[in-house]
């Protein structure tokens, strides 16, 4: 047999990907779009770039493997709760649960999952009214599901959600303004790895940055 690379053919592929797993109608703001960077939420709604190859691929593996693991469990439960929307992942035992896949190894406490993870289970109690839900995590190398209870306190749960509110507010002013979310000023740090947005984001910033410097050695016309 023979084996030729063809590159052309996996852009075409992601790009369909890409194209396939991109919502125009998600409902505005949603719990997942305050937890992360504002200035993507707000590009991903009004100035659309499709994910890099990398980010794409790693998405597209976490939605087929909710497909797989789901289809029996999965239930539209959510809605919109004082101005921020949800959708949780499905319900088993009583519990209502999310499902995520990382590359993060079984042996990480879920204590060490990101902030982003803590801030949306957070969020969905907050919505249901519960304080505790199941959190269902895939790991990928090496494969395993493990499959965790989370509880929390009622101040735990309305301190983040009193964050979320907050969120929403400069979100939602930046949208009514027609404005993009300052770079570099909503987000995490890694969140700028293997970002569509990041060449905009660095250019805005510079411009932003020689604006005040500029301002600052201006004198005002005393004439």
């Amino acid at each position: 047999m023979k084996w030729e690379e063809n590159p052309q053919l996996s852009d075409k592929l992601v790009a369909l990907i890409a194209e396939d797993m991109h919502d125009e109608d998600r409902p505005l703001p949603s719990v997942t779009e305050l937890i992360y960077c504002l200035t993507k939420a707000y590009n991903d709604r009004f100035q659309y770039l499709p994910p890099t190859t990398k980010g794409t691929i790693m998405m597209a593996v976490g939605v087929k493997l909710g497909d797989v693991f789901l289809p029996k469990l999965r239930r539209e439960i959510g809605g919109e709760y004082e101005g921020i929307h949800s959708h949780i992942d499905f319900a088993l035992d009583g519990h209502m649960g999310e499902l995520k896949s990382t590359r993060y190894s079984p042996k990480k406490h879920p204590s060490e999952y990101s902030a982003g993870w803590h801030r949306q289970i957070l969020g969905y109690m907050k919505v249901q009214s519960v304080t505790t839900m199941v959190f269902a995590v895939i790991h990928i190398i090496p494969a395993e599901l493990k499959t965790w209870e989370v509880t929390a306190t009622q101040e735990e749960i309305d301190t983040n959600w009193t964050w979320l509110q907050a969120r929403k507010v400069q979100y939602m002013d930046f949208i009514q303004k027609q404005v993009r979310p300052t770079p570099f000023t909503f987000n995490e740090a890694w969140e700028c790895r293997d970002c569509p947005y990041k060449l905009m984001c660095d250019a805005e910033s510079a411009a932003i940055s020689d604006r005040e410097r500029f301002d600052a050695t201006t004198t005002p016309d005393s004439g």
